[in-house]
């Protein structure tokens, strides 16, 4: 790994073929500032760690297999950047694999990240989904004001829509997994009260001290989001209100698509 002494917010991840990171200073730099503006209790070492291991999980998933010809990734969205061309997929879905890509690499370094139900408690775990939240809400702000007519990067609110669908799960993927016991309903309850409900309002505070007015109007009201994401589950897609579950849900059918693509994806399931 690289660490680049630059004031920017960035990172990439570039196979050539050696598997290199770079991470900019001034990534580290913007945490202490946002944190700095904001009571959210939030954790620098774990936001860079996800970060790291977002740009690592690229190549695991194998991105750069798939995407022959493109050698590097890079965190924050650029205008310059090009869409991604499948002949495997049809020509209209292009625009949308960037993003999907992006967020399955999400997914899996928020899932390493997080564990299990039962490997924290409620305010350690807060704590990790806040500072995952934050490196987020950075990387939509670095890329603000970039003109472009490619979106090569989903929004803020669509990653966190995705971090805390998750997290509201988490109490029953055992049972999903491996056919484990529920929980008692008091402590799925206590789990809602405690880590759930303030890891959205977490999400809107931290927007809020960063100054990007546009993640809070995309994240919607508490109502609204957690409809959509009830909704979500449902697959009641024309349900769908706020912006981040909108863009989820129009990128979900060309992700099952990109899944069975990935050379990674056949070993794991």
């Amino acid at each position: 790994m690289n660490i680049v002494g630059h004031v920017g917010f960035f990172s990439s991840v570039t196979q050539t073929p050696d598997l290199v990171v770079q991470v900019s200073t001034g990534c580290l730099t913007a945490l202490e500032e946002l944190q700095a503006e904001t009571s959210v209790t939030f954790n620098l070492e774990t936001a860079l760690q996800w970060l790291i291991l977002h740009e690592l999980h690229h190549a695991d998933l194998g991105h750069f297999e798939m995407m022959r010809g493109v050698p590097t990734l890079n965190l924050v969205a650029r205008a310059e950047a090009q869409p991604v061309c499948l002949n495997t997929l049809p020509q209209d879905d292009w625009p949308k694999i960037a993003p999907c890509l992006e967020l399955q690499a999400d997914h899996d370094a928020m899932e390493m990240m997080l564990g299990s139900f039962d490997e924290l408690d409620a305010s350690e775990l807060r704590e990790l989904v806040a500072s995952i939240t934050a490196a987020i809400v950075l990387i939509e702000q670095a890329g603000a004001g970039r003109e472009a007519d490619l979106i090569t990067h989903p929004k803020a609110a669509t990653r966190i829509f995705q971090l805390l669908g998750h997290v509201g799960e988490m109490w029953a993927i055992p049972t999903q997994v491996n056919g484990a016991p529920l929980p008692p309903e008091q402590q799925i309850q206590a789990f809602s009260k405690d880590v759930i409900l303030p890891a959205y309002f977490d999400a809107v505070s931290l927007a809020k001290a960063a100054g990007a007015e546009a993640i809070t109007a995309d994240l919607g009201s508490p109502e609204a989001f957690f409809a959509d994401i009830a909704n979500a589950k449902l697959r009641r897609w024309d349900a769908l209100i706020t912006s981040g579950a909108q863009e989820w849900a129009s990128l979900k059918s060309v992700n099952e698509l990109l899944l069975p693509l990935l050379p990674n994806y056949l070993a794991s399931t």
